[in-house]
Protein backbone atom coordinates (compact mmCIF):
# COMPACT_ATOMS: atom_id res chain seq x y z
CA UNK A 1 0.00 0.00 0.00
CA UNK A 2 2.91 2.67 0.88
CA UNK A 3 4.54 3.29 -2.57
CA UNK A 4 0.48 3.88 -3.46
CA UNK A 5 0.14 6.15 -1.03
CA UNK A 6 3.59 7.73 -1.68
CA UNK A 7 3.01 8.41 -5.19
CA UNK A 8 -0.53 10.20 -4.74
CA UNK A 9 0.60 13.55 -4.77
CA UNK A 10 2.12 13.29 -7.72
CA UNK A 11 -0.17 10.88 -9.53
CA UNK A 12 -3.78 10.92 -8.04
CA UNK A 13 -5.06 7.89 -10.51
CA UNK A 14 -2.47 5.71 -9.02
CA UNK A 15 -4.45 5.02 -5.76
CA UNK A 16 -7.78 4.10 -8.40
CA UNK A 17 -7.33 0.21 -7.98
CA UNK A 18 -6.88 0.55 -4.28
CA UNK A 19 -9.76 2.55 -3.69
CA UNK A 20 -11.56 0.66 -6.25
CA UNK A 21 -10.87 -2.73 -4.18
CA UNK A 22 -11.70 -1.29 -0.57
CA UNK A 23 -15.27 0.18 -2.12
CA UNK A 24 -15.82 -3.67 -4.24
CA UNK A 25 -14.82 -5.86 -1.00
CA UNK A 26 -15.87 -3.15 1.63
CA UNK A 27 -12.50 -3.57 3.32
CA UNK A 28 -11.17 -1.31 6.28
CA UNK A 29 -7.80 -0.03 6.10
CA UNK A 30 -6.02 1.63 9.42
CA UNK A 31 -2.92 3.01 8.99
CA UNK A 32 -0.59 3.45 12.08
CA UNK A 33 1.35 6.72 11.34
CA UNK A 34 5.28 6.07 11.45
CA UNK A 35 8.64 6.69 10.09
CA UNK A 36 7.27 7.24 6.53
CA UNK A 37 4.36 9.11 6.78
CA UNK A 38 6.80 12.51 7.03
CA UNK A 39 6.89 12.30 3.29
CA UNK A 40 4.38 10.25 1.97
CA UNK A 41 1.20 12.59 3.90
CA UNK A 42 -2.24 11.16 4.52
CA UNK A 43 -4.08 9.31 2.08
CA UNK A 44 -6.66 10.82 -0.01
CA UNK A 45 -9.45 10.67 2.59
CA UNK A 46 -11.77 9.28 -0.20
CA UNK A 47 -10.03 6.02 0.39
CA UNK A 48 -11.94 5.89 3.53
CA UNK A 49 -8.50 5.32 5.46
CA UNK A 50 -8.54 5.52 9.13
CA UNK A 51 -5.03 7.28 10.21
CA UNK A 52 -4.08 6.39 14.18
CA UNK A 53 -1.30 7.29 15.93
CA UNK A 54 0.85 4.53 17.41
CA UNK A 55 -0.69 3.60 20.61
CA UNK A 56 -3.89 2.72 19.16
CA UNK A 57 -5.72 -0.45 20.59
CA UNK A 58 -7.94 -3.06 18.56
CA UNK A 59 -9.14 -5.69 20.83
CA UNK A 60 -6.86 -5.18 23.28
CA UNK A 61 -3.69 -5.38 21.54
CA UNK A 62 -2.05 -2.18 21.14
CA UNK A 63 -0.84 -1.21 17.58
CA UNK A 64 2.76 0.28 16.70
CA UNK A 65 4.73 1.57 13.53
CA UNK A 66 8.32 0.33 14.97
CA UNK A 67 8.44 -1.90 18.47
CA UNK A 68 7.64 0.64 21.43
CA UNK A 69 10.67 0.92 24.00
CA UNK A 70 11.25 -1.69 26.36
CA UNK A 71 8.80 -4.71 26.96
CA UNK A 72 5.49 -3.54 26.27
CA UNK A 73 3.01 -3.83 28.83
CA UNK A 74 0.43 -6.08 27.42
CA UNK A 75 0.01 -7.62 23.37
CA UNK A 76 1.41 -5.25 20.41
CA UNK A 77 1.77 -5.83 17.22
CA UNK A 78 4.31 -3.62 15.46
CA UNK A 79 6.35 -3.50 11.56
CA UNK A 80 9.10 -1.33 10.73
CA UNK A 81 12.06 -3.68 11.34
CA UNK A 82 11.15 -6.08 8.17
CA UNK A 83 11.74 -9.15 9.96
CA UNK A 84 13.73 -11.83 8.04
CA UNK A 85 14.98 -15.63 8.86
CA UNK A 86 18.29 -16.92 6.94
CA UNK A 87 18.35 -20.59 6.43
CA UNK A 88 21.06 -22.58 5.57
CA UNK A 89 21.35 -26.34 4.35
CA UNK A 90 22.97 -29.26 6.23
CA UNK A 91 24.28 -30.92 3.27
CA UNK A 92 28.45 -32.18 3.33
CA UNK A 93 28.92 -28.73 0.97
CA UNK A 94 26.85 -27.06 2.38
CA UNK A 95 23.85 -25.96 0.47
CA UNK A 96 23.56 -22.77 -0.37
CA UNK A 97 21.43 -19.56 1.72
CA UNK A 98 18.03 -18.83 1.68
CA UNK A 99 16.27 -15.71 3.28
CA UNK A 100 12.94 -14.99 3.78
CA UNK A 101 10.58 -12.63 5.32
CA UNK A 102 9.08 -13.83 8.40
CA UNK A 103 6.54 -13.39 11.26
CA UNK A 104 8.87 -12.80 14.76
CA UNK A 105 6.73 -13.24 17.70
CA UNK A 106 7.85 -12.82 21.67
CA UNK A 107 6.12 -12.62 25.06
CA UNK A 108 4.15 -9.62 24.26
CA UNK A 109 5.37 -8.34 20.65
CA UNK A 110 4.71 -9.34 17.03
CA UNK A 111 6.52 -8.19 14.93
CA UNK A 112 4.90 -8.38 10.81
CA UNK A 113 6.90 -9.04 7.97
CA UNK A 114 7.39 -6.29 4.83
CA UNK A 115 6.58 -7.55 1.40
CA UNK A 116 7.57 -6.02 -1.89
CA UNK A 117 10.91 -5.31 -3.91
CA UNK A 118 11.86 -2.07 -1.87
CA UNK A 119 11.61 -2.69 1.52
CA UNK A 120 14.79 -4.62 2.21
CA UNK A 121 14.62 -6.66 5.38
CA UNK A 122 16.46 -7.39 8.62
CA UNK A 123 17.79 -10.67 9.83
CA UNK A 124 16.57 -11.12 13.43
CA UNK A 125 18.16 -12.75 16.33
CA UNK A 126 15.38 -14.47 18.13
CA UNK A 127 15.47 -15.11 22.01
CA UNK A 128 14.38 -18.42 23.64
CA UNK A 129 10.78 -18.73 23.87
CA UNK A 130 10.26 -16.65 20.65
CA UNK A 131 8.80 -17.72 17.75
CA UNK A 132 9.32 -17.20 14.41
CA UNK A 133 7.33 -17.99 11.04
CA UNK A 134 8.95 -17.74 7.40
CA UNK A 135 6.82 -16.83 4.70
CA UNK A 136 7.55 -17.99 1.06
CA UNK A 137 6.50 -20.01 -1.71
CA UNK A 138 2.63 -19.78 -0.40
CA UNK A 139 3.22 -21.08 2.54
CA UNK A 140 4.01 -19.91 6.05
CA UNK A 141 6.58 -22.78 8.09
CA UNK A 142 7.15 -22.00 11.67
CA UNK A 143 11.09 -22.30 12.17
CA UNK A 144 12.82 -23.56 15.13
CA UNK A 145 15.62 -21.21 16.73
CA UNK A 146 18.81 -23.27 16.75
Amino acid sequence: VLPRLAAHRRRPHALGEQGERERRHRLGLTLVRGNHDRWAQDPPRELGIEVVEPGWTLGGISMHHEPPEGEPAGPSLCGHIHPAVSLRGRGKRGAGGVRAACFWFSDQLGVLPAFGSFTGCATVRPREGDHLFAVGDGAIVEIKPA
